[in-house]
Formats: structure tokens, sequence, C-alpha cells
């Protein structure tokens, strides 16, 4: 996952890797101990405006 803050926007990218290519990404994958099969990333959000960019589209996240 790679992100980048442009203008007050919180914009995150979902990158995928096949399994034999080095995907180097921004925030890494943790598993928790108590939830291994609930992966999360830790994102540096501080109430922006939040922006999902896909290869074709964008999506625009409101709380």
């Amino acid at each position: 996952m790679d992100f980048a803050n442009d203008h007050g926007v919180l914009r995150i990218a979902i990158r995928r890797c096949s399994i034999s290519d080095k995907c180097d990404t921004m925030a890494k994958v943790e598993f928790s101990k108590t939830e291994p099969s609930s992966p999360e990333v830790a994102l540096p959000y501080a109430g922006e405006k939040v922006v999902l960019v896909y290869a074709d589209t964008e999506e625009t996240l409101t709380f």
C-alpha cells in the first residue's frame, strides 16, 4: 500500500504484486497475534479527506 498527502487529501493506492515479484510498499501489513486472519495496515491519518486510488478509477471515502 502506498500513500501520499496531497494538499490536505490522503491518497491511498493499494498495490498488487505477483508472488515472485519484489514489492516495496510504503505501508506494510502487520498480522495481529490475536487475530492472524485479519491483517492491518496503519496509515498517518489526521482527519483529512481520503481518496482510494485504483488502476482505473478513484473513490472518495467519507467518515
